[in-house]
C-alpha cells in the first residue's frame, strides 16, 4: 500500500469476483512510504475463501477526507511484448493480464 503521508488508520479490504467484501484488515498508523501486507486467504470469520479472482483496496483519512490509496501487488512476468508500432512495452504476467512497464512499481527486491 502506498501511503502518501503518515496517517493514523489505514483499511485494506479484499474482494472477491463479485464485488463482496471478504476480509477487511486494520493496518492502524503508517508512516510515508510503502506499507507491506499479508493476506492468509481466509475471510472475517478465519474461514479459508475458495480460489478465485480477488481484489484489494485501501484507504484512510487525510485531512478528514477518506482517500484511496495505491495497492502493488507483486507479480510473476512470463513474458513481454513489443510493439511494432513504437508503443509500450508490455508485462505479461502469470495468472493475471498484461500492464505497461510504466506502470511497474518495483522490480526484483
Amino acid at each position: 500500500v502506498v501511503v502518501p503521508s503518515s496517517v493514523a488508520d489505514v483499511s485494506l479490504k479484499i474482494t472477491n469476483a463479485d464485488g463482496k467484501t471478504v476480509r477487511t484488515i486494520d493496518m492502524g498508523s503508517q508512516s510515508a512510504g510503502n506499507a507491506s501486507f499479508i493476506w492468509d486467504g481466509k475471510d472475517d470469520s478465519g474461514v479459508t475463501v475458495p480460489a478465485g479472482t480477488y481484489s484489494f483496496g485501501a484507504a484512510s483519512t487525510i485531512d478528514g477526507q477518506s482517500v484511496s490509496l495505491v495497492t502493488n501487488l507483486p507479480a510473476t512476468v512470463n513474458s513481454v511484448t513489443i510493439s511494432q508500432t513504437g508503443g509500450e512495452l508490455m508485462l505479461n504476467l502469470a495468472g493475471l493480464s498484461s500492464v505497461a512497464l510504466s506502470k511497474v512499481q518495483t522490480i526484483g527486491m
